[in-house]
Order: structure tokens, then sequence, then C-alpha cells
């Protein structure tokens, strides 16, 4: 098979445009959507850094700035999409990466985030508007779950299966779970103040 792709039109196999509609696997909505040609890790690579880059500047600007309400909102919902977008991709078995994030995990960090965004919610629904502020767990989550993203999609780029990807997936594993636990005994004293 020979994948092409034109910015701004899509991609192609062996002549053929790729309709995201009519595509028989994930990996070929995946090449439809996006545009870009299978196996181009490097790409991948550029876009996810470029995006975590940009965001990290956006948050440095807001800071100095000051941010609006909706941007209050739309920044870690973009940082959410961003992050889970990639968990996904990087754990889909159909897809032919030498590096992938354990099924595991990524349930793992999904079912962490439904659960803090549930207990927010209930929180705000129960006793009335709280804010809750990111936590330097959920900081520091989020930057290991970025590093950990960028160096797997690294080490496809490159072709190797490194134990960096292991130390990493093992980082990602031990701080999801102390930012949950940190977050729910957050949530229980704000629930009981007393």
């Amino acid at each position: 098979e020979r994948f092409t792709a034109i910015r701004g039109h899509g991609a192609e196999r062996d002549g053929a445009a790729i309709s995201v509609s009519a595509c028989e696997s994930l990996g070929d909505a995946l090449v439809g959507v996006s545009g870009l040609p299978d196996h181009h890790f490097g790409w991948a690579l550029a876009a996810f850094v470029s995006a975590g880059l940009t965001d990290a500047l956006d948050g440095l600007i807001a800071r100095r700035t000051g941010s609006s309400p909706l941007g209050a909102w739309l920044d870690p919902a973009a940082d959410k999409l961003l992050l889970v977008t990639t968990f996904v991709v990087l754990t889909l078995p159909g897809l032919d990466l030498l590096n992938r994030i354990p099924i595991w995990l990524t349930v793992l960090v999904i079912t962490r985030d439904v659960v803090i965004v549930a207990t927010v919610a209930i929180v705000n629904l129960a006793i009335g508007p709280r804010t809750f502020r990111p936590s330097l767990f959920g900081k520091g989550a989020t930057a290991i779950y970025v590093a950990m993203c960028a160096v797997i999609l690294y080490e496809n780029w490159i072709g190797r299966s490194s134990v960096w990807v292991e130390v990493w997936i093992y980082l990602a594993l031990a701080i999801t779970l102390v930012s949950a636990f940190h977050y729910i005994v957050h949530a229980a004293r704000i629930m009981n103040p007393g």
C-alpha cells in the first residue's frame, strides 16, 4: 500500500481518497482524519510537542494577564482532550506501534478524570458552587502524562523499544494514584468541613 497526503486535502491510499466513513479500520480512519500517512511518527511527535508548548505558553499568558471564566473552563478541557486522544491512540491494538500505553493505564487515567469531574459536579450540586483549583499533584500528573506520551512517540519515531517507556508508564501510574487520592481527600474535606 502507498499512502500520500496533501495538506488540507486529506489522504489517499493507492491513489484512492480515504473516506473516514468508509474505512475498514480505526487506523485508516485516523489517517483520513489527520491527513497524514500511516507511520509518520515524527509528525505526530512534532504536533504533540507543539500542542504542549503552545498550551504552556497560553497558560503563562493567562496567568500574567488574567483568564476569562470561559478560558478557565476551555483550557483544562483542551488539555484533557489532547491527552485522552493521545492515550487512546497510543493504546489501540490495531495500530502498528512498537511502544504503546497499556490499556490498564489508559483506563485508570480516564477513570480518574471522570471521577474528578463527577465529584466536582456532585459537590457543586450538593453544597453550592465551589472552586477546585488544580493541585500540585494534578499539575504533576499532567506534566508526567505529557512527558510519557512524548517519550513513547519519540521511541516509535526512531523505531526502538526502550526501558524509558516502562519508567514513564510506572511514573504515570504512581502520580495517577497519588493525585486521585489527594483529590478524594480534598473533596471529603469540602463535604465535611468539621
